[in-house]
């Protein structure tokens, strides 16, 4: 049977930053040497049949045609593993009143990679900055709430990892889930490198990534980034989107350069809410790490 690796996200975990790496012709002649293809047919096409989030999963035409011209074609082809990113996928929401979705993304990538032997890998960040970030890329799509109104809203709960890959454990089996962890602290050695390392590995891959990718879909500088917010309350769709690209050509954010959007007594207050959380991921899913950093500032 072949095996099929699918990395469902989390989305701001560098999900960009692998397609690139994935898709380009280094990582390609690798994956080679490992009969492992990256389908660009099927990236593409699950890109558009995901571009709603999935709320539930009922098997449909599109999903039977995305199966039947995609995923049973490649059956067919000599690679014995596949690899795909799609964090469309990934099935969480911050939306205020709603819940995550993870279990309808289980049933869909089982409905499409039926016969294969499939495997999850999710990266994570800790919720704090993973908060941050997200209403980052949110006033780049004409965001008007503060930050604290924004995580007011936020449903906490959605945000628990470990409740998260525990709906893909048992949707795919423990042992075909590898959680990757995002943050360079926990890494030590290797930021975006290291997590690619990281999906490698639990493709069976030992090669070392020695190159930093480029950043892609940058994010706003802090310093400007209610300067946006207020564009995006006082302007028209239009011109806020045209002040948006300016902002992030003019001022874009550091890599490592922290949001500083949270008060550290927010920021504690949530560390200590996903505590328990956390040291449960750590213990279950990234083993091999030192998670520590997911238990306290």
């Amino acid at each position: 049977m072949k095996i099929f690796h699918f990395h469902v996200g989390s989305d701001k975990c560098a999900s960009t930053v692998i397609q690139l790496v994935f898709s380009a012709k280094p990582m390609r002649k690798v994956m080679e040497q490992y009969s492992i293809d990256f389908p660009h047919q099927v990236f593409h096409s699950t890109l558009r049949l995901t571009k709603k989030r999935i709320t539930s999963f009922q098997e449909d035409e599109n999903y039977e045609s995305e199966r039947s011209l995609h995923f049973e074609t490649l059956k067919n082809s000599p690679s014995k593993g596949f690899f795909m990113t799609q964090e469309c996928f990934f099935g969480v929401t911050v939306d205020k009143g709603m819940s995550n979705s993870c279990q309808a993304s289980c049933e869909a990538i089982s409905y499409l990679t039926e016969g294969f032997d499939t495997r999850i890998i999710i990266v994570f960040r800790r919720q704090d900055t993973y908060l941050e970030s997200t209403y980052n890329q949110l006033i780049k799509r004409g965001e008007t709430r503060t930050f604290d109104a924004f995580l007011d809203d936020v449903p906490l709960e959605n945000l628990k990892w470990d409740a998260v890959a525990d709906t893909y454990a048992d949707g795919f089996e423990n042992d075909k889930v590898t959680v990757v962890p995002f943050e360079k602290k926990v890494l030590q050695t290797g930021g975006i490198g290291q997590i690619i390392e990281g999906i490698t590995a639990a493709m069976g891959m030992s090669e070392k990534f020695e190159e930093e990718p480029p950043v892609v879909n940058p994010s706003i500088a802090p310093s400007v980034l209610e300067r946006q917010r207020q564009a995006n309350m006082n302007l028209s769709e239009e011109d806020a989107l045209q002040h948006t690209e300016w902002l992030i050509a003019t001022y874009p954010k550091e890599q490592h350069e922290p949001h500083n959007l949270m008060s550290e007594d927010d920021r504690r207050r949530l560390i200590e809410f996903y505590r328990e959380s956390n040291a449960r991921l750590v213990d279950k899913y990234m083993q091999g790490y030192d998670g520590g950093y997911y238990l306290s500032l």
